[in-house]
């Protein structure tokens, strides 16, 4: 009865430690944190509790349990392919049992990319030819959204990946399905333009890292979960008072970034991050599909539409004039341009983005090349001495 007991015991309060990180206060300790505690845990109830017992067990054998410990450390270095986190990593391995199992067993069916850039384009070549799957499609993207024929082409691209898909699927794309997605998007990206509303208030009450923590949750989780914890947080946000002043009002310009560390690291140095613009940010979600008529079409002009990527920006750059809106929306008052190493357009892009900034909006821009790995200290001193002279101009 005794051991029954203290299991129902160590049940309760495994429940109750896994509910602990919903709770937001618990949330904000960081992730990293509560497993070291968890792990700090577990080790001290092997060496004071368990081991101790074990030893007044007759037959016991410390050997043996030498040769698994050490069976499961040489396993773990063999098999996982990051043992700590991207930002603590100086080297990545992936040993040789890593590359069997992803050779042999995939977690995907299939793969679809579309277009943006060269590199896109090689990620696909890459994974087609190392990695292949059951089904695969490459959608082409229109290099110059800005023609005419744009649109109809895009159409007929679209129409061409849906009949691909039934073709593989085996199962009918229907108009009302269609029209349900479209709404299921629409939906997510309407949550996500008033999560962004929040953040032009005087003190918004979420920092420019969670922001991007939505926006990239929703290009991964299903749509309609991710709406779903949209409406709770949307519930929630208008009466959260942020731990920390707002401190200097700054726009993220440029390439794809998700790297949330980089955020904090900003955020933590006496400014908020209130707007953005790029690929994985606002840009993600900034405009709907308007449902006219044919929704092939619809979803083909929405994409022909959208808050452009330096290298779907010619002849005429619209993107300066969406920078300009944001810039005075959010009232910004410094931005850090950022891009990822051999991005080209974002490269070539980058001097006329400045230019706007500094010249025509007297905003002070701080420029940051992103590579694989970031070089932490070097950046926060960069930063630091941004902030400080922005300080001085404001």
């Amino acid at each position: 009865m005794a051991a029954l007991g203290l299991a129902l015991l160590a049940s309760l309060a495994a429940a109750l430690g896994g509910m602990l990180p919903v709770y937001t206060r618990v949330r904000e300790i960081g992730t990293r944190y509560l497993l070291g505690f968890a792990a700090g845990v577990m080790v001290s109830v092997g060496l004071v509790v368990m081991l101790p017992q074990m030893a007044k067990q007759e037959g016991a054998s410390f050997i043996a349990l030498a040769i698994g410990f050490f069976a499961l450390y040489a396993t773990e270095k063999m098999v996982t392919i990051h043992s700590c986190r991207e930002g603590e990593c100086e080297v990545h391995g992936a040993r040789w049992t890593t590359l069997i199992g992803i050779a042999t067993e995939s977690l995907l069916d299939g793969i679809a990319i579309a277009h943006s850039c060269i590199h896109v384009r090689q990620a696909f070549s890459s994974w087609r030819l190392h990695v292949p799957v059951e089904y695969d499609y490459y959608m082409f993207m229109p290099a110059k959204p800005q023609s005419p024929a744009a649109q109809v082409l895009l159409t007929r691209e679209v129409q061409a990946f849906k009949e691909s898909l039934e073709g593989w699927t085996g199962r009918a794309i229907t108009r009302g399905s269609l029209e349900e997605a479209i709404e299921a998007v629409n939906t997510g990206r309407r949550l996500m333009r008033q999560v962004y509303e929040l953040r032009k208030a005087e003190r918004p009450p979420l920092t420019g890292a969670e922001a991007m923590e939505m926006a990239v949750s929703g290009q991964m989780m299903d749509r309609r979960e991710h709406n779903a914890l949209l409406q709770q947080a949307l519930v929630e946000l208008p009466g959260r008072v942020l731990p920390k002043e707002t401190g200097l009002r700054l726009m993220i310009v440029g390439s794809e970034d998700d790297d949330t560390e980089m955020l904090r690291l900003i955020e933590s140095l006496g400014a908020t991050i209130v707007i953005d613009d790029h690929c994985t940010g606002s840009r993600h979600f900034w405009n709907l599909v308007e449902l006219k008529g044919d929704p092939l079409a619809s979803i083909a002009a929405r994409y022909v539409q959208r808050p452009p990527c330096p290298q779907k920006d010619w002849e005429g750059r619209r993107r300066l004039e969406h920078i300009r809106r944001l810039a005075a929306e959010y009232r910004v008052q410094g931005a850090i341009v950022i891009q990822q190493k051999f991005c080209d357009p974002h490269e070539l892009d980058n001097p006329v983005i400045i230019s706007l900034l500094e010249q025509e909006l007297d905003i002070p821009s701080l420029f940051l090349e992103f590579d694989v790995t970031i070089p932490v200290g070097q950046f926060q001193t960069r930063i630091e001495a941004f902030l400080e002279m922005l300080r001085l101009e404001v």
